[in-house]
């Protein structure tokens, strides 16, 4: 008595799962990080054009550092106009490389090239603000002091995922701190948050923290470079 009901049951395609859409891109790969870290790399190897800059305007380095120390132009324009020139040279160099990624390699970015640009502008920035005050802070010779960048640089893309990705996620998972004053690490996030999520939340946030990161650099470099004096010249 029961068949027909068993049958009409049966034959009723009830479904108990619903999608769920949730804005990430469905096309990601773990492995592009790679290629984002060797951006941030790069980024951070504009400390050199910092120590270069230092170098230049410490008065005790050259005979020129010498004429542009006692110069009557103010310290801190010294160390802008330096800086933009590192910085003009830093990003060209920066933008072939990404011009290599996308059009030779087919690297994927965000379909916002701009925001790439951007973030790029961002973490060369931060690359030579990071020299200025390492240089400005460690009193060694100049060739000592480029071992030290290429020592820091390479160990910050490290831990932004450089060599091996996981080691990105146990930093993150483990010591969510350093990822927050890692400029290489939040270099990488702002490239792959425009990569996989569709809004701009994340972007913004590592963004803004490296920005603001900069500007402390900047000014405690400023604030060293300013109390130096010398005895003799």
């Amino acid at each position: 008595s029961k068949i027909a009901e068993v049958m009409a049951d049966m034959n009723n395609n009830n479904v108990y799962y619903e999608e769920i859409q949730n804005n990430n891109n469905p096309d990601t790969n773990a492995f592009i990080i790679y290629f984002y870290a060797l951006i941030a790399m790069t980024c951070m190897f504009g400390s050199y054009w910092g120590t270069s800059l230092v170098h230049e305007i410490q008065a005790n380095n050259s005979p020129l550092a010498a004429r542009i120390s006692v110069s009557p132009t103010h310290k801190m324009k010294m160390i802008i106009i330096h800086f933009l020139a590192a910085l003009l040279i830093q990003y060209v160099g920066n933008l072939v490389l990404i011009a290599f990624l996308k059009y030779v390699l087919g690297v994927q970015f965000s379909k916002s090239i701009l925001l790439v640009l951007l973030a790029t502008l961002v973490g060369s920035i931060a690359g030579i603000s990071m020299g200025v005050m390492l240089s400005a802070l460690i009193r060694a010779s100049y060739s000592l002091k480029y071992g030290i960048m290429t020592l820091i640089s390479l160990a910050l893309s490290a831990l932004s995922g450089l060599m091996i990705v996981n080691v990105k996620y146990i930093v993150a998972k483990y010591v969510p701190f350093l990822s927050y004053i890692n400029p290489a690490s939040l270099l990488t996030d702002t490239f792959y948050s425009l990569y996989y999520f569709s809004d701009l939340n994340r972007y913004f946030l590592s963004l803004g923290i490296l920005s603001g990161l900069s500007v402390i650099m900047i000014i405690v470099a400023y604030l060293s470079l300013r109390g130096t004096r010398y005895d003799s010249i």
